[in-house]
């Protein structure tokens, strides 16, 4: 196995010599898939809090289906 940091010299020795924009293009959507691989959002505890507060309301049945919502809201809206 190449060493990281071989890997990384090789790459950018081909890079910097290419000159095909489908290969260009495909590596920059690649690096900016993984810049959003490591924006990972992390929860604070009240929002931890409230998540797990709905999937126990969810376990429990304590939950309206979108067809349940969709009359509620018909109902309401014809007053």
């Amino acid at each position: 196995m190449i060493p990281g940091s071989k890997i990384k010299e090789e790459l950018i020795e081909k890079i910097s010599h290419t000159e095909n924009e489908e290969l260009l293009s495909q590596i920059a959507r690649l690096v900016h898939l993984e810049s959003e691989i490591e924006d990972v959002y992390h929860l604070s505890p009240e929002e931890r809090e409230a998540v797990n507060e709905g999937l126990t309301q969810i376990k429990n049945g304590q939950f309206l289906t979108n067809e349940e919502i969709n009359a509620k809201f018909d109902k309401w809206l014809k007053r």
